[in-house]
């Protein structure tokens, strides 16, 4: 059986909390401004959500970059939140940290970006997630996927990143998830009618996918 994040040990969190930082500092805010428009959003009182929050470090970027939005943070795991907690104390009259399950999310018409950092492949249901999502983002408003953008060919499987990729698959199929390809996030998005969709890649192992309501 599949071992989820809320069902291992706090020491095991507490290790690998740190894991996705180079993809948070590499997102934020870098590769948001790489998204048109989405800066320009940014800069005023806006209303960001990041899914699968973890420890925080992405909430905390966010904040210290943003300083005039209110910030959601959203996670299944109890322990994570303690961490983002803590990560974001310098801010908390302006984030909220919810948990529950990405399949929960329950919003509607209420943020201008909702974020996601290697873990849009760990939706239990990714369709229910994307449908959520979009219900959840004001018109006009971004959806931005940050992942890892697994080879959809031998040849790519081949190459150094591929092999870097295939080893975090291993993992992956541990815990009943597979990384997906840029290719199935750009048809998973315009199939559930986001607009403007488009991607971008950040490294070799660092790709974002990202659509409009």
């Amino acid at each position: 059986a599949g071992v989820w994040w809320d069902e291992v040990s706090t020491g095991f969190i507490d290790n690998v909390s740190g894991t996705g930082a180079p993809f948070n500092i590499r997102l934020i805010p870098g590769g948001l401004d790489r998204v048109p428009g989405l800066s320009e959003r940014l800069a005023g009182p806006a209303r960001i959500l990041e899914l699968a929050c973890g420890a925080g470090k992405g909430l905390q970027r966010l904040a210290e970059h943003y300083p005039q939005a209110e910030i959601v943070g959203l996670d299944g795991d109890a322990h994570s939140l303690e961490l983002a907690a803590k990560s974001v104390a310098f801010a908390e009259d302006r984030v909220t940290l919810i948990r529950a399950a990405m399949e929960e999310l329950d919003f509607e018409d209420q943020f201008d970006l909702i974020t996601i950092n290697i873990s849009m492949h760990e939706c239990r249901d990714i369709d229910e997630v994307t449908a959520r999502v979009l219900r959840a983002l004001r018109p006009g408003g971004y959806f931005v996927n940050s992942d890892f953008p697994f080879p959809n060919s031998e040849e790519g499987l081949r190459s150094v990143p591929g092999r870097v990729m295939s080893g975090i698959q291993f993992f992956e199929a541990r815990i009943g998830d597979q990384l997906l390809p840029v290719a199935y996030y750009l048809e998973l998005l315009e199939r559930h009618g986001f607009r403007d969709v488009d991607g971008f890649e950040i490294t070799p192992v660092h790709a974002v996918t990202h659509g409009r309501r």
